[in-house]
């Protein structure tokens, strides 16, 4: 539109095959079975996003909008051995039904690769970055995603229209780069990962959530000579203890946590 503003736009679909563990390969014991589909179909993505950028030199921002329709998603879930339907595949591999469990695999419940879902991603993305001056120049992004099932199979227990656990609506990043001298470069950056759902199917209209976690990293270089740079940074540097993903609310030690504070120092030789 101008020297300063441009407006932007797109349209794409996409496909995801399933794997050889998808369709092929059924593994496990007698009491934790995952069975594979041989019928699964590739899952399909249609998607279209708008933005517009501002750019005025020192300062830059972008703001995009978007939109993605999934169908045929392809997941794993759990077949009760009390289910109404259950899939040929599993009764050919687990048995009949008896006395609550599968014959074969002698549980209670497996592991199902399924297509009997279709479900919505959308959002908004914003960034922006504001060079102070030559040595100092700040960046932020936020990103707010609701995605949730828009149908579901007979065997599908996650609930239609509720955040998909394991995925944060609210993600945030803000960070400094800062060059006092020539030869040294230095980093720092918040995240902030909002509240996260991490079981919506253990407990019938009940979604179990974890908190929110900011997360501290920092870097610094700097170079010696021609062949020899330092370096050093920092990981999560306050220890925060968070997770990023969905477990049973009840079975915390299924929980996996995220990487604890790390921080590596080191020299890079060029020869």
């Amino acid at each position: 539109l101008s020297d300063r503003l441009a407006l932007r736009g797109a349209a794409y679909k996409s496909f995801r095959a399933p794997g050889f563990n998808n369709i092929t390969r059924t593994y496990g014991t007698g009491t934790s079975t995952n069975i594979a589909n041989p019928d699964l179909e590739p899952e399909t993505l249609k998607g279209w996003e708008a933005g517009a950028d501002f750019n005025s030199g020192p300062l830059q921002l972008g703001a995009t909008y978007f939109l993605y329709n999934i169908e045929k998603m392809i997941a794993t879930y759990t077949v009760q051995a009390t289910s109404a339907n259950i899939p040929a595949q599993v009764t050919t591999i687990c048995g009949a039904v008896v006395a609550g469990s599968f014959s074969n695999c002698s549980a209670s419940s497996v592991k199902y690769y399924t297509n009997d879902q279709d479900g919505q991603s959308h959002g908004v993305e914003l960034t922006g970055r504001w060079t102070v001056n030559s040595s100092l120049s700040v960046d932020a992004s936020y990103t707010r995603t609701e995605t949730y099932l828009t149908r579901r199979g007979s065997i599908v227990t996650d609930p239609l229209g509720v955040q998909i656990a394991g995925t944060p609506k609210d993600v945030a990043t803000l960070g400094a780069t800062w060059r006092p001298l020539e030869k040294l470069r230095t980093y720092a950056e918040a995240r902030y990962v909002g509240p996260i759902p991490v079981d919506t199917t253990s407990v019938a209209n009940t979604v179990f959530t974890q908190g929110g976690a900011t997360v501290f990293n920092a870097s610094a270089s700097y170079v010696w000579d021609k062949t020899t740079d330092i370096f050093a940074s920092a990981v999560n540097l306050l220890n925060k203890e968070y997770s990023e993903n969905s477990y049973t609310y009840s079975q915390s030690y299924n929980r996996t946590l995220s990487m604890p504070r790390l921080i590596n120092i080191g020299v890079k030789l060029r020869f």
